[in-house]
């Protein structure tokens, strides 16, 4: 969290991250921390939408496109993705297990989380990046990339309805090539996107806000869920995702202030992620059974269940972070390792 500059989306020029895209993945993440809470109709049906796609809007933007081997491809995944889901899940499986049948929870849990069935959205982005890795190695033109992710959409859309490759998210991991190159186009006209007018992107605003509220006045259940394969009338609910993602890609880059906690969830997501929930069940559990104190009933439950939701992944992304940054996906600085030969 250090040297990040004060008054701008853009990095420095040591720091060449976007942070503007550090904030939008902040901004998903404490859609869904809200989101997995509670059902509050009109945030439901105004960010739904683009809650998740946006996730992955964000990965096919900034996917690296340089000729990277595939071992080198698998060994990023392994070690940014897979050893930090598998080291959270295990931890947080381990300490359910005593309370929920011991051994047995703890297997069919364990297997339930590799199959998505828990924890949808991780195998379903690894899914989704080995997809769009090998999309764009086979497809460099962008044309070509367009039609393989409308094709794998189709295909994602079909098996998802007749509940084919449901394991590990890969009828999901299809429908999201989709969202994928929505991202991969932002990024290809950000220069054009940026020259767009403030009342113009303003507009955009406006345009989808009032869309996803005629959603909510004609549909009386959620019409889009992509955990779910919720998309009531497509072209309607497809349109608003792309106007959402457009009009967030717009307005993002325009923000001239990143707040640096803001830049922290982003950075952390897989964290804030995989123990959000956890979190939140041992915080009331502590405070029910050794305090005395129900929190159930309180009318500011969802502030105080954010709040200790993100305090509590700061803490562990803060300590892991010093001790075992690899357990979060991070490389180990030099420095660490020169500190370690040392002593």
């Amino acid at each position: 969290m250090k040297n990040l500059p004060a008054r701008t989306g853009e990095g420095t020029a040591a720091n060449s991250r976007k942070l503007w895209i550090d904030g939008l993945r902040a901004f998903a993440m404490l859609l869904v921390i809200v989101g997995h809470q509670e059902k509050i109709d009109v945030l439901y049906y105004l960010l739904n939408p683009v809650k998740v796609p946006l996730f992955f809007m964000v990965s096919g933007y900034v996917f690296n496109d340089k000729r990277t081997s595939v071992t080198e491809f698998i060994r990023k995944i392994m070690t940014g993705i897979v050893v930090p889901w598998m080291f959270m899940a295990v931890v947080s499986l381990l300490c359910y297990a005593p309370f929920n049948g011991g051994l047995k929870y703890f297997l069919n849990a364990f297997k339930n989380t590799l199959l998505g069935v828990s924890f949808w959205y991780i195998p379903c982005c690894i899914a989704s990046m080995v997809l769009w890795f090998f999309t764009r190695k086979f497809f460099r033109k962008t044309a070509y990339t367009c039609i393989a992710a409308v094709v794998c959409f189709a295909a994602g859309l079909a098996a998802a309805h007749y509940q084919v490759l449901d394991e590990f998210m890969i009828n999901r991991a299809l429908i999201c090539q989709l969202y994928m190159l929505l991202g991969f186009l932002f990024r290809k006209n950000e220069e054009r996107i940026s020259r767009i007018k403030w009342p113009y992107v303003a507009g955009c605003v406006v345009a989808y806000l009032a869309a996803a509220v005629l959603g909510m006045l004609v549909t009386p259940r959620p019409f889009i869920d992509v955990h779910l394969n919720i998309y009531d009338n497509m072209p309607y609910s497809f349109a608003l995702i792309v106007l959402g993602g457009f009009a967030l890609f717009a307005v993002a880059p325009r923000i001239r202030y990143i707040p640096k906690f803001l830049v922290f969830i982003g950075q952390n997501t897989l964290t804030f992620y995989m123990m959000h929930t956890f979190y939140i069940r041992l915080f009331h559990i502590v405070m029910k059974k050794a305090i005395g104190i129900d929190l159930s009933d309180s009318a500011y439950l969802l502030v105080i269940n954010t709040v200790v939701a993100v305090l509590a992944c700061t803490i562990q992304v803060l300590i892991l972070d010093r001790i075992a940054p690899e357990l979060l996906g991070k490389k180990r600085s030099s420095g660490k390792r020169r500190i370690e030969k040392a002593s």
